[in-house]
């Protein structure tokens, strides 16, 4: 499989470098976890390189490769939740316990809403295919409270650690936008809604649960150049 996404990579780009009319370019998004994802991890930044074609006056291609890393986990959403004697108790997970990577390339389709001489407003759409690693580090650990003088003991957890890998589709769409700095130099925003359809499998003796997609809001900015 990594021998097949290669080859998809180089044919991708080196189809698209020789073309006429086309666009490179490299940014940064910042990825807001969107759904049961948000539940782990607080935003973070990604990162993109592409390449792209102007295939006619209102449709463009562009080939994107990114790069994406969440360990920046969510307390509000990580923890651990027990009921002792009808009172309920919440211990928040250890900072650093989970981490998500993911590397992918994606074909985006651009299309033209709006045209000036310093700015292009376009509609975006794209798919693309998915390499992600999710690794929860071991946890042992026992919670006590003081009940009436002692020490009463209401969690113990043993638990290894857990590694997923896994290939996965994903797809995107939203709007962006090109302004004009000087030629051939451009900015491009944009917001994006995103998903990869991959699956995190739940841990119930911590409480968490099951995540069945990895939705993201991307907002971005990149530089690019044009010929």
């Amino acid at each position: 499989m990594k021998i097949k996404f290669t080859f998809l990579i180089i044919f991708l780009f080196v189809s698209i470098s020789f073309a006429q009319n086309y666009v490179a370019g490299t940014g940064a998004s910042y990825l807001i976890p969107f759904g049961s994802f948000s539940d782990r991890f607080k935003p973070e930044i990604g990162y993109n390189i592409y390449f792209g074609k102007q295939t006619s006056e209102n449709w463009r291609w562009t080939g994107k490769f990114e790069y994406i890393v969440f360990d920046n986990q969510n307390d509000e959403g990580s923890y651990i939740k027990e009921v002792y004697e009808g009172q309920e108790y919440k211990f928040n997970l250890p900072e650093k316990f989970m981490k998500f990577t993911a590397y992918g390339i994606s074909a985006n389709a651009d299309y033209k809403i709006y045209e000036n001489d310093f700015l292009k407003t376009y509609l975006n759409f794209g798919f693309g295919v998915y390499n992600w690693k999710f690794t929860r580090n071991a946890y042992n650990d026992s919670i006590f409270i003081n009940s009436n003088g002692t020490n009463t003991l209401i969690f113990a957890a043993n638990l290894p650690q857990n590694v997923q890998t896994d290939w996965s589709g994903g797809f995107n769409f939203g709007v962006n936008a090109d302004i004009k700095l000087f030629e051939p130099l451009w900015l491009n925003i944009g917001a994006n809604y995103k998903t990869i359809i991959g699956e995190l499998w739940p841990s119930l003796a911590i409480d968490m649960e099951n995540v069945s997609t990895f939705q993201l809001i991307d907002i971005k900015a990149s530089l690019s150049v044009k010929f």
